[in-house]
């Protein structure tokens, strides 16, 4: 019994000790509950990092939302004097198809990266949903803060290579210290 009392004490001055419980901001963009952009969209995640300078980040190339998707042509553009890409590698979200088409290539000359993804086979003829289409490591080169986004000239398509609408783009930021 003597140590009931004991027990009773530590938790109300636990109780005491910490009246404020910290609320989380859960806002993540690919998150579905998430209603920030408009969908289908493509986003870049995270969509703002804060890095030492000479360090490297890693962005994934999402794209949220969609549905009957079968290919994708992707350009970004980011702060060439800020920024470099030290390595790309492509998404998982055709990762059920027999085999997969994706190129990716940077100009390091424009800040400018294209990505075509699509499948090959009759195993998989579309996606739906959420899912990353690649990987870039950034590495800051100079301090300052840095934009990534998306052109105009991106394209989703479905199977019959119709267009699918992209009603929102989100960008990314870079910040080096």
């Amino acid at each position: 019994m003597h140590w009931t009392k004991y027990l009773f004490i530590c938790l109300a001055l636990l109780l005491i000790a910490c009246p404020d419980i910290p609320e989380e901001e859960y806002n993540n963009p690919i998150d579905p509950d998430i209603p920030e952009l408009d969908t289908p969209a493509l986003i870049i995640f995270p969509d703002s990092a804060r890095v030492n300078l000479g360090f490297s980040v890693t962005v994934d190339i999402f794209a949220k939302g969609v549905t009957n998707l079968s290919g994708a042509y992707i350009e970004l553009n980011y702060d060439k004097d800020k920024l470099s890409i030290l390595s790309m590698s492509e998404g998982d979200f055709f990762a059920g198809a027999e085999e997969t088409i994706f190129f990716i290539e940077d100009d390091p000359v424009t800040g400018t990266v294209e990505i075509n993804t699509s499948y090959l086979g009759a195993g998989l003829t579309n996606v739906e949903g959420t899912g990353s289409l690649a990987s870039l490591v950034f590495t800051t080169t100079v301090t300052g803060v840095s934009l990534i986004h998306y052109t105009a000239n991106c394209e989703l398509l479905d199977p019959n290579d119709n267009p699918i609408v992209i009603e929102s783009f989100g960008s990314g930021v870079i910040n080096a210290q």
